[in-house]
């Protein structure tokens, strides 16, 4: 799933395109904080339903 990080304003995701980490895509994700988990769900769906598509 591509994002754009210019529109994100949190910092549980990272832009790790040609960091040449095999399977991970060009996000990472965070999670320092259980309270983070609902927002990382959100963004996991997102991902899901686009590839399912």
């Amino acid at each position: 799933m591509k994002l754009t990080f210019k529109s994100m304003s949190n910092s549980i995701c990272k832009d790790i395109t040609g960091l040449g980490r095999w399977g991970n895509g060009d996000v990472e994700l965070f999670m320092e904080h259980q309270d983070e988990l609902d927002q990382i769900m959100e963004i996991v769906k997102q991902s899901f339903d686009a590839q399912a598509e």
